[in-house]
């Protein structure tokens, strides 16, 4: 069963869990020997063609019932994956989000000391590589230079004609190729990194939001409903706090994916999936902000057992790469506490014979606010006895 969280949110975890046929080949070939033996009087051994014959029946058995096993799931919210999780959703009203565009801000240029406008057609295109392409998304028009020796400018948004993650992350000056030659422009360059891409809704996100519909449905302004909304701004969106410190004073704070905190493009996304009159109480002051950082170190020093010394590379390898895991699990999620034992456990899984931290110690983290490591030291200190 999935574990689905929010910053106040747990799927169920006390469900039970649910079989709908046993299909063990096992169990099946056993029950129909039974059966025969109970009803024939007769010992059926391992070479007997009966034996034989129920061995491929017990196949084509097992494979049934796990057909059966899995169209029950499939009627589960915390069972069901795919177009399965899709008609869940038809049921209440949630459709899974689609694949979204990147897109940022790109300022093209004009020759110097035009003293007329230049008009740009919303087919215009730029690109970083002639592999990923952005298009205007409406015409625009440069203005005229004000001197002979100014370029004169216009800031027009731009989308990828990609949707999904592919666009994003295309650093300031990196979408400097104009691909469509336009009389008068000489210079092109994004002024903002790309953001605001996203994959179609993964089954994980989908499922958390049917669950929190029915607090959509409310106006009053309940917790689950902004996390509903919040989430249905984005499949980026992988958390949510939602606080009232003051009466009527709603402050949402979204993370994304990977621990990632929102652009102001995200945030506006999110405070326009809340405002529509009939998501939001009218007398709610509504402000949606960037989560808090709590920034911490990682240093310690490790020791491995002389006795798996000839594992020593791929120890190493192992403990490095749970530091990094330990850190990516910290900023995973809003209000995570600092947590210096999961190090240890992560550490020690890897092979290491034990760890002597000296960094982070246990720190408690604001639900509005994720942690972030600023560094990951894990030094070999050598080999000691078991």
């Amino acid at each position: 069963m999935s574990n689905f969280s929010g910053a106040d949110f747990e799927f169920p975890q006390n469900l039970p869990k649910v079989t709908f046929a046993d299909a063990n080949p096992a169990a099946v070939l056993a029950r129909l020997i039974k059966k025969y033996q109970g009803d024939s009087k007769k010992t059926l051994y391992p070479g007997d063609p009966e034996s034989l014959l129920f061995k491929s029946v017990a196949y084509e058995l097992s494979v049934a019932l796990g057909l059966i096993d899995f169209t029950g799931k499939q009627n589960l919210l915390a069972e069901a994956v795919d177009d399965f999780l899709d008609q869940i959703g038809a049921f209440h009203g949630v459709e899974r989000l689609t694949n979204t565009p990147s897109r940022t801000v790109q300022r093209i240029f004009a020759e110097p000391g035009l003293n007329f406008s230049v008009p740009l057609a919303d087919t215009l295109r730029v690109t970083p590589d002639n592999k990923i392409f952005f298009r205007l998304t409406e015409g625009a028009a440069i203005p005229p230079a004000a001197s002979a020796t100014e370029m004169p400018h216009v800031d027009v948004i731009v989308e990828c004609l990609t949707p999904g993650l592919i666009g994003n992350g295309f650093e300031p000056g990196q979408i400097n190729v104009l691909v469509d030659p336009q009389p008068y422009v000489s210079l092109t360059m994004n002024i903002s990194a790309s953001s605001g891409g996203a994959d179609i809704e993964d089954d994980d996100h989908y499922r958390r939001r049917i669950y929190l519909a029915l607090e959509g449905y409310s106006t009053a302004g309940p917790e689950g409903a902004y996390q509903f909304w919040t989430y249905s701004a984005s499949p980026l969106i992988s958390d949510v706090a939602v606080l009232s410190p003051l009466p009527c004073d709603i402050e949402v704070y979204p993370l994304l994916a990977g621990g990632e905190l929102p652009d102001q493009a995200m945030l506006d996304k999110v405070i326009e999936n809340l405002s529509p009159r009939n998501r939001r109480p009218m007398g709610d002051r509504l402000t949606v902000k960037a989560p808090l950082e709590t920034f911490f170190r990682v240093e310690g020093v490790y020791y491995i057992s002389r006795a798996d010394s000839g594992l020593v590379g791929s120890i190493q390898a192992a403990v490095q790469q749970a530091g990094a895991d330990y850190a990516a699990w910290q900023g995973a999620k809003l209000g995570r506490d600092i947590v210096p034992d999961e190090l240890y456990t992560r550490v020690r899984a890897a092979g290491a014979k034990r760890l002597m931290l000296t960094s982070p110690e246990f720190t408690a983290v604001p639900e509005n606010a994720v942690a972030r490591a600023t560094e990951v030291s894990l030094t070999f200190g050598g080999f000691e006895d078991a």
